[in-house]
């Protein structure tokens, strides 16, 4: 009997995963053998780990990697995704990997910034990489819209490895919270820097755009 026969069976199980639409049999090797947070200790007195709270569709991929290795990236980025952030927090890096590569196949101009966001979020260095490269790439084609979701202090690390005028950058995406942590790193003497095309003062910029 391989691991993988144990998958859903009831045979030396010891533990039972909670699902949003069923309790699967799980056992307690299995889940010490994937990841640090399930070690003999944590588990020593569980009868149940309660995965309730995790769309069942990522649930259930996860529970069939633990003990198959095998899961199906076809099913969209958002799955891919979230099943990424999930194993994450899980520890279960293998996992990660694999959803890295199969976001790294798909990813385009109008998602890379997404990518990136969640590559940095939980330490997918592959993916931040790529995207990172697609980003530079792509950098006059991407719009505030792309930079949206994103937090002020990571774009505004990411302005400062791409872009001489890190400031000009935040003014150009229309992010007047980056706009701030500029003015606050660089002091206000860099208001009066012109922008890259010489024609206006930042400040000028920031009246009329902000």
């Amino acid at each position: 009997m391989t691991v993988s026969t144990l998958y859903g069976r009831e045979t030396y199980s010891d533990i039972s995963i909670k699902l949003q639409s069923k309790s699967v049999p799980g056992h307690k090797f299995v889940l010490n053998a994937r990841s640090d947070d399930w070690n003999e200790a944590a588990l020593k007195n569980l009868t149940e780990l309660d995965w309730s709270n995790l769309p069942d569709d990522v649930g259930s991929a996860l529970l069939k990697w633990l003990y198959t290795d095998v899961v199906d990236l076809t099913r969209g980025d958002a799955f891919a995704l979230h099943l990424m952030k999930c194993a994450a927090n899980f520890k279960l890096y293998g996992l990660v990997g694999k959803c890295e590569q199969a976001l790294i196949t798909s990813v385009g101009v109008r998602t890379c910034v997404k990518f990136y966001s969640a590559a940095d979020e939980i330490g997918a260095t592959a993916l931040k990489e790529h995207c990172s490269g697609l980003i530079s790439t792509h950098w006059d084609d991407l719009t505030g819209d792309d930079f949206a979701h994103m937090s002020s202090a990571l774009l505004y690390r990411m302005l400062k490895s791409k872009t001489p005028q890190p400031l000009h950058g935040a003014v150009r995406l229309l992010r007047e919270d980056v706009v701030f942590l500029c003015l606050v790193e660089n002091h206000a003497n860099d208001v009066n820097v012109l922008t890259e095309t010489g024609s206006q003062t930042i400040a000028d910029v920031t009246t009329t755009k902000l």
